[in-house]
């Protein structure tokens, strides 16, 4: 930089380089999960911040109070920033599905999949009752910079331990 002033100019200075810090990391406003599908539905407030969202998940229906070392990283979702409206990313958790190979003749090679066979063959990892799940946002430079985290409502009864308002 060089300033102009009216008792002169002065030289140039050194380069120096500054990086700013985030104080806090947004979370999620909403998150959706349908255990049926595997879709999430992830809804952010409107910021600027190149984020990441880290998908957690408890797969086994007895952990109700469930300590934060039990939850797993099964996936993490690209989100592009809006800067100046509300953003809504819709995903398919594919950790939670599981493929079967169901094949109608030999293969030459052992490895070959034949991909309309996969598709077909996909079945899920957990069903239903059987898994919560959790969103939070990081940075998408550096995955332990995190805020707080949502945990997902359920399209329908995602935790059979818990007994349904209506009865």
């Amino acid at each position: 930089m060089k300033a102009y002033n009216p008792k002169g100019h002065s030289n140039y200075s050194d380069e120096a380089v500054v990086m700013t810090r985030v104080e806090r990391i947004p979370q999620p406003q909403r998150v959706t999960f349908d255990p049926e599908t595997h879709a999430l539905v992830v809804n952010l407030a409107a910021t600027c911040l190149q984020l990441v969202g880290i998908v957690e998940a408890i797969t086994d229906p007895t952990m109700n109070l469930a300590d934060e070392n039990d939850w797993q990283q099964i996936q993490s979702i690209p989100l592009i920033p809006s800067g100046s409206a509300a953003t809504r990313r819709e995903a398919t958790v594919l950790s939670l599905v599981t493929r079967r190979r169901n094949s109608n003749g030999r293969a030459l090679e052992e490895d070959f999949v034949d991909d309309a066979q996969e598709s077909i063959g996909a079945q899920p990892v957990v069903t239903g009752g059987d898994v919560r799940v959790r969103v939070k946002l990081c940075l998408a430079s550096d995955h332990s910079v995190c805020g707080d985290t949502t945990e997902a409502e359920c399209k329908y009864n995602c935790n059979p331990l818990q007994v349904p308002e209506n009865g």
